[in-house]
Parts: structure tokens; C-alpha cells; sequence
């Protein structure tokens, strides 16, 4: 359960990573998902690579230790890795070519958020909250 844990918490960071840029790339390139898709690679994947060798690394010096649950950790978590590098850097960008059509909406390309200018001064006396017009007031 720990390798599970620690595996699965890195390999997930590195998913967020590469989709992070893929969805600016779609953006910068216009909806071009292939030419996204490989700009994403091409600049994630220096940075996953790196983690993921640094990581092996020093889970592989566990594998050294006389106990054998230290030992075992350090084997199963550093084979995790290796095989959550190699999916994200190939699995990953082939499934996101696969089902660009069905992942492309038109919700992919707006803002989930609303995004202010620092420069730009808010009076604080000028904000309100709205309340949903369902919800009553007691």
C-alpha cells in the first residue's frame, strides 16, 4: 500500500503536468491536437524524465538495505516509477490523440475561471455576494 501511495501520487503529478501544457499548447496552436500534443511532449518531458531518474535513484538505494520490507519498497516503488514514467510519456499523448474528438468540447476552451488584472484596482465596498434565487433568507 505504501509503494501504491507514493507511485501513484508521482505518477499522477506528472499526468497534470503533461495535460496542463497540452491544454495551453491547444490553445497556442489554435485546436492543431496533434501539434499540441507533440509541443506538449516535447517540453514536459525533459522535466519527467528528470524527476523519474532522481526518484529511482534514491528509492533504488532502499534496495540495498539488509531488511526486507525496506528492501521491497525500494524494488516495487523503483519498477513503479519506471513503468509511470514510460506511461506517461507514451501512453498518455497516444490516448489523448485517440479521443481528441470526444475530449475537445467547447467548455475544453473557455476559462474555468475568470481571470483578474492586478494592475486593475477593486474597491472592496463595490463587491457583493449573490445568492441563487432558489436559496431563502431566514
Amino acid at each position: 500500500m505504501l509503494v501504491f501511495g507514493i507511485a501513484l501520487g508521482i505518477a499522477v503529478d506528472n499526468a497534470i503536468h503533461f495535460l496542463a501544457r497540452y491544454r495551453l499548447e491547444v490553445k497556442l496552436t489554435g485546436g492543431d491536437l496533434a501539434k499540441a500534443v507533440d509541443n506538449a511532449v516535447r517540453e514536459v518531458s525533459v522535466g519527467i524524465i528528470y524527476t523519474s531518474i532522481i526518484l529511482f535513484a534514491g528509492f533504488s538505494m532502499f534496495a540495498f538495505s539488509r531488511f526486507g520490507g525496506i528492501q521491497a519498497l525500494g524494488m516495487l516503488t523503483t519498477m513503479t516509477l519506471l513503468t509511470a514514467m514510460l506511461t506517461n510519456l507514451l501512453v498518455l499523448p497516444s490516448l489523448v490523440l485517440s479521443l481528441n474528438k470526444r475530449i475537445m468540447s467547447k467548455a475544453f476552451s473557455e476559462p474555468l475561471l475568470e481571470i483578474l488584472d492586478e494592475e486593475d484596482d477593486i474597491e472592496l465596498g463595490a463587491l457583493t455576494v449573490e445568492r441563487p434565487k432558489n436559496e431563502t433568507t431566514e
